[in-house]
């Protein structure tokens, strides 16, 4: 009963786990991002605005606080896992950050 009651406790107080969907990502940055990004670069080329070596974007907690910022500044209404989606999609096609590593809660032994 004891461990019922631990699994349970650890379910509701964990947060849930979330695989990023990349395509997601894709689709959003596609549909919302490029409407301001893309008139900005020149030759019709976004990822320049990504690739530059003046971006303003150094890690990856600075480019999911970037999405997070123009989430939040142009009203988009993304949910969280809308916004990692976005994140994943430009980590991997432009950033290639090191993602941060998820630390598994240990259970701690009983006494």
């Amino acid at each position: 009963m004891i461990k019922i009651r631990k699994l349970l406790c650890m379910a509701l107080l964990c947060p849930p786990a979330y695989a990023v969907n990349i395509d997601n990502g894709e689709s959003l940055h596609q549909e919302t991002c490029l409407e301001c990004h893309s008139p900005r670069v020149e030759d019709g080329d976004h990822s320049t605005l990504y690739t530059r070596e003046n971006r303003r974007v150094k890690d990856f907690a600075g480019l999911e606080s970037m999405v997070r910022m123009c989430d939040s500044n142009l009203k988009i209404g993304w949910f969280d896992d809308e916004i990692m989606d976005v994140v994943a999609y430009l980590n991997q096609t432009y950033y290639h950050f090191p993602q941060p590593k998820v630390v598994e809660p240990t259970e701690k032994p009983q006494k």
